[in-house]
């Protein structure tokens, strides 16, 4: 049984990583000719939007096979628009490639991808690409990257290095820089090493293991656009050596597409088990077995039968309507989830009244694609809403509904989704004993937490009072409450829920009258602690010509920003700074205008903080208000 890989690459927008994709498919073989993203021929974008832009919009997988190895591609976008595609393809790699420029450096995007492969503990390889262009400095970008790592508990290794004509040579040295790197994992082995105990290939198989556990990162340097270093980064990828395979049938729905012929397509990575075309599935967030039609191979955007597809491979299932990306298909493995983005921006699409209701289909279909879009139809006025991560992903939407389903669409202006938070300690109660039958009294204490705790629930009370499994009521309750009403129609963070008392009746309590009972005693305790409106923060990075610099400046200011830092070598400024993200929907244009479009903005999310004082708003609430208690009973019990 031959081994099989399966990689992604990861890098910040124009690190050039569909361009290194290329290179990699010609050099096996897999392709004849090497595609181009600027004249639209590359194979791994070939979506219309992908190719009239010349960027990344969504995964792709392509195969290749070197040193008897069959190598899987999943190359992802790059723009920070698309970050929850990279999401899903975390989920499904065994190594992942992050790509940096060696001329831009470490970027506030590469760390939020570097952040995210040490949560998931993925072992990675980093690859620095463009040391022919003017300006590379692989050495220092090397020196970041592990200052980066240091502060994970990680070494680095570099693997080959520039020789300042644009090509690579391998570093002499690396024996050395392995040893110092491992003895801070096992001290005796710079010692063996330097007393002649350990010879130089004992360390490098040693630095071969540490790499392959994700102890020690290792770096490799080149150029997608003149093919240096792109045998040694394909040599390096086959002999890695890929995690052990589950036992039981096991995989992740990395990908969703949509086709007119087929139906669904569930691009899936396989981690155990064997599947077979028309056989059945199990699906766990939907706790019930779902039949496939047809099995598939991916090339691209190209699909060809086989008749089945095991651990470790990559395939596409077709005929399951009901699945959405990002699910499991047999066993679950909460260890391979990621959260990378959450779009912090909600708008509603214009079309068209004869045209909202293939509109709505069209939205369905892109929410199981992309469950982010987060979509809301208000049927009694005929509104569809979804969240957007930027202008970026709103231009590609609006292609894409066109491209797909002919539909000519526009967006209102953008709103903040914002985030709410108890302001104070308090108490919420319910005394639910109205119309008969029904009997749930409930009696919360609710306290703020610090900024990133997230939701928690305890329960003091005695089961004599409530039943255990009525007090798991009361926790799946609140935390679906949480999400969907705030004291202003926002999602509730950061905060405590005790259960301190209450009671159930014998005879008169339902099996559901404690969802009843809770989110009214939810917005009861809301009313009386008070909640405190989030805005969300980016963390943005400016590279400008020194003399435009205190212009960027003075616009971060105008926007509610703080500049944190301002550092310049006399020709280039670099200003890092913080600004409300509701202040940034079109900063990166008034930025490229404002610099003649010489300077280089990058940004990600930082964190929520305070609105302040008379700004923010209140919500539209979607459905019944709890603390309106007579129609909250009425509609909770469906007599509305």
């Amino acid at each position: 049984m031959s081994k099989i890989l399966n990689i992604g690459f990861l890098a910040h927008v124009d690190a050039g990583k569909t361009t290194i994709t290329e290179n990699l498919l010609f050099l096996s073989g897999a392709t004849r000719r090497m595609g181009r993203v600027d004249d639209g021929t590359s194979v791994t974008d070939y979506l219309d939007v992908e190719r009239r832009r010349g960027i990344s919009v969504k995964a792709s997988s392509v195969s290749l096979n070197h040193k008897g190895v069959t190598v899987n591609i999943i190359d992802t976008p790059g723009h920070a628009d698309f970050l929850s595609e990279v999401e899903r393809a975390l989920s499904a790699l065994d190594l992942a490639v992050l790509i940096l420029s060696s001329v831009e450096g470490v970027q506030p995007q590469t760390k939020v991808l570097f952040d995210a492969l040490v949560r998931l503990r993925l072992p990675f390889v980093v690859f620095l690409n463009k040391i022919d262009r003017y300006g590379s400095d692989s050495l220092k970008v090397f020196d970041d990257l592990k200052a980066l790592c240091q502060k994970v508990g990680k070494g680095a290794v570099l693997h080959n290095i520039p020789d300042g004509s644009g090509e690579v040579i391998e570093n002499r040295l690396i024996a050395d820089d392995a040893a110092t790197e491992i003895s801070s994992f096992d001290e005796s082995v710079l010692e063996g090493y330097l007393e002649g105990e350990l010879k130089e290939s004992d360390i490098l198989a040693r630095l071969q293991a540490y790499e392959s556990d994700g102890r020690i990162l290792p770096v490799l340097t080149g150029s997608g656009k003149t093919r240096a270093g792109m045998e040694e980064l394909l040599d390096f990828l086959s002999d890695f050596t890929p995690a052990r395979q589950e036992e039981e049938l096991c995989g992740v729905v990395y990908k969703l597409d949509h086709d007119k012929t087929l139906g669904s397509v569930a691009h899936i990575r396989l981690f155990g088990g064997e599947i077979k075309s028309r056989s059945l599935v199990f699906l766990p967030r939907l706790h019930q077995f779902v039949k496939t039609t047809q099995l598939k191979r991916i090339q691209g955007g190209k699909l060809t039968d086989i008749p089945s597809a095991r651990a470790g491979e990559l395939c596409a299932i077709c005929g399951m309507d009901e699945v959405c990306a990002g699910d499991f298909i047999g066993k679950e493995l909460p260890s391979r989830k990621v959260k990378l983005s959450t779009p912090h921006f909600m708008v509603k699409i214009e079309c068209a009244d004869e045209k909202k209701t293939e509109l709505l289909r069209a939205v369905k279909l892109l929410n199981d694609e992309d469950p982010s879009l987060g979509y809301e139809w208000v049927s009694e006025k005929r509104e569809i809403a979804v969240r957007t991560t930027g202008s970026i992903h709103l231009e590609t939407l609006q292609e894409i509904l066109f491209d797909r389903f002919g539909l000519r669409v526009g967006f209102s202006k953008p709103s903040v989704i914002y985030k709410e938070t108890p302001s104070r300690e308090g108490y919420g109660y319910e005394h639910y004993t109205m119309p008969k039958p029904c009997w749930a009294v409930v009696h919360l204490f609710i306290q703020p937490l610090p900024a990133g705790s997230g939701i928690q629930f305890e329960s003091v009370a005695s089961e004599k009072d409530i039943h255990y499994k009525y007090q798991e009521h009361v926790k799946t309750s609140i935390l679906e409450t949480c999400i969907r009403q705030g004291l202003h129609g926002w999602e509730v963070v950061d905060a405590k829920f005790t259960l301190v008392g209450g009671e159930h009746h014998e005879e008169h309590t339902h099996p559901l009258d404690f969802f009843v009972a809770t989110p009214m005693a939810f917005m009861d305790g809301l009313r009386n602690t008070g909640t405190t409106l989030l805005e969300p923060y980016l963390r943005v990075e400016f590279s400008v010509e020194t003399n435009r610099a205190n212009a960027v400046i003075k616009t971060v200011k105008e926007k509610r920003g703080r500049v944190l830092s301002s550092e310049t070598d006399g020709v280039i400024t670099t200003i890092a700074a913080e600004i409300p993200e509701g202040e940034t929907f079109t900063l990166r244009d008034e930025f490229l205008s404002l610099t003649s479009g010489k300077g280089s903005y990058t940004s990600a999310f930082s964190r929520y903080e305070p609105v302040p004082q008379g700004m923010g708003c209140d919500r539209e609430r979607q459905g019944v208000n709890p603390l309106d208690r007579a129609k909250w009973i009425l509609h909770a019990r469906q007599a509305l």
